[in-house]
């Protein structure tokens, strides 16, 4: 092999393991960027369905007693519909919600889940739609006529948020896999930058004995 053909190839070695280390580093640092926002939403799930419970109660005790429930009902759907649109961008990709009240919140699109992580999300999703059915239900109902459906949100409550939590645990895993796929991109970097540089050192030694001949 000639000494042109040594440098080039030793060169290019360098520049090639620069290159890959940089376009790796910069996809999974564009993943762990994401990863702090939807970790957020994704714990928030767990708050709304316990705030979206607490208050269809307060909706049924405010229609028992007879007072007027026009903000309540606002409250509610505005929580369920949080929640959906949370889930919904979880799931597949999409805008969420970034606060609690959608009448002046900002939006952000999260990256669709992944894997396993995706399969509790859509059971999440299976759940949550009859518990849906049944908000929707009571709120154009009276407590006289929806007590099955509040019976339904009150034994469904916390099944739903075991369901969140556990996929809530996933993308906490998923998000520390991407952290030591990083370190060993970075590990794995340095060692071929390491053994490439040894041969570049070897070619020019080489060389310069060539030359001193």
């Amino acid at each position: 092999m000639s000494i042109r053909l040594r440098l080039m190839l030793s060169t290019l070695g360098l520049f090639a393991v620069v290159v890959t280390m940089y376009v790796q580093t910069s996809n999974v640092t564009a993943q762990q960027s994401a990863d702090g926002l939807v970790l957020n939403l994704a714990g928030r799930q767990r708050m709304l369905t316990q705030k979206l419970t607490k208050e269809i109660e307060a909706l049924q005790a405010a229609r028992l007693a007879g007072q007027a429930d026009t903000d309540l009902v606002g409250a509610v759907e505005n929580t369920a519909q949080v929640f959906e649109l949370t889930l919904t961008s979880l799931r597949a990709s999409g805008d969420a919600p970034l606060g609690l009240n959608l009448k002046d919140t900002k939006f952000r699109k999260l990256p669709a889940a992944q894997g396993d992580t995706r399969k509790q999300l859509d059971e999440v999703d299976g759940m949550w739609r009859p518990f849906r059915q049944n908000v929707d239900t009571l709120l154009a109902g009276t407590p006289a006529t929806t007590a099955e459906n509040l019976a339904f949100i009150r034994s469904n409550n916390v099944p739903l948020l075991k369901a969140m939590n556990k996929g809530v645990g996933m993308m906490q895993k998923a998000s520390e896999a991407r952290v030591g796929a990083l370190k060993q991109i970075q590990v794995a970097g340095v060692a071929v930058a390491f053994l490439v540089t040894i041969i570049v050192w070897f070619t020019v030694r080489s060389t310069i004995r060539r030359l001193s001949k």
